[in-house]
């Protein structure tokens, strides 16, 4: 019987260290690279966000002027729409609200953009989204 305690204590104070310290380890990677480096992360103003993502478009898609001014208003206003989502307390905000948005978002461009604008621009959407899941955490224009 004595035999069997010290088993378990053994046990208990082997494993449990590892437990433990393996939570904190996955709980860390959750929260992404900025908090590995120290920083907190920062949700950007829907403004940067779209300077942003209008500055990529229009290094990548070429695009001009106008489609620059309308693309940055439809971003604008969608973000917005998105950090309101966001900001809702849990029981309220809805993942088909946000899927609406985007998908409004997405009509919007795709009246500006041309087909083969909006074609990469989805593709690199969808790349930047498998990156966020992979990292768990990175911005989409960083």
């Amino acid at each position: 019987m004595r035999s069997q305690l010290k088993c378990i204590v053994v046990a208990v104070c082997i494993c449990g260290p590892a437990m433990v310290f393996g939570q904190d380890y996955q709980q860390d990677n959750r929260q992404g690279s900025y908090q590995q480096q120290g920083m907190q992360r920062q949700r950007q103003s829907p403004e940067v966000r779209a300077d942003k993502q209008t500055e990529w478009m229009r290094k990548n898609l070429n695009i001009n002027d106008d489609q620059a001014r309308r693309v940055n208003n439809i971003i604008v206003k969608y973000a917005q729409r998105m950090d309101e989502l966001m900001n809702m307390p849990r029981g309220q905000m809805k993942k088909e609200d946000r899927r609406d948005a985007m998908d409004r978002r997405d009509h919007d461009l795709s009246e500006v953009l041309s087909a083969q604008q909006f074609k990469l621009f989805k593709q690199h959407e969808e790349e930047m989204k498998a990156r966020r899941k992979e990292n768990l955490g990175g911005g989409m224009y960083n």
